[in-house]
């Protein structure tokens, strides 16, 4: 509800407190709902740092919410924040693996020709 409401240092801050909660969960954890919760948690972290244009921490936030759990948006969040930093070439690279796991998604086909157009 904090983000929905643009409150994204708040926001930012319950997340990184569920994280604290569950530093013990690890990508290889065999608590499958413990794996998700990080995924997800690290994933609201990198949308909340990229709102507040905390872009370094950003693409942190989405690396990790990928080692638990490779999905389309935190390539995608990942991809958004190095396009941001202006790493043009890191940024295409996961625009393209984000399409490969949702190959008609048109947000992602934008970025990505955002991203080669630098190139």
């Amino acid at each position: 509800k904090k983000f929905q409401a643009k409150k994204f240092e708040e926001a930012l801050k319950m997340y990184q407190t569920g994280l604290s909660k569950l530093e013990h969960v690890s990508p290889k954890s065999s608590a499958s709902d413990a794996v998700e919760l990080v995924h997800v948690l690290f994933l609201n972290c990198a949308a909340a740092q990229i709102e507040l244009k905390m872009y370094r921490q950003a693409v942190s936030s989405a690396s990790k919410s990928i080692a638990f759990w490779p999905r389309v948006k935190a390539y995608y969040r990942r991809g958004t924040a190095l396009l941001r930093m202006k790493r043009y070439d890191h940024a295409v690279k996961d625009f393209k693996a984000a399409l490969k796991l949702r190959p008609n998604d048109s947000t992602i086909k934008r970025s990505l020709k955002e991203a080669q157009s630098h190139l």
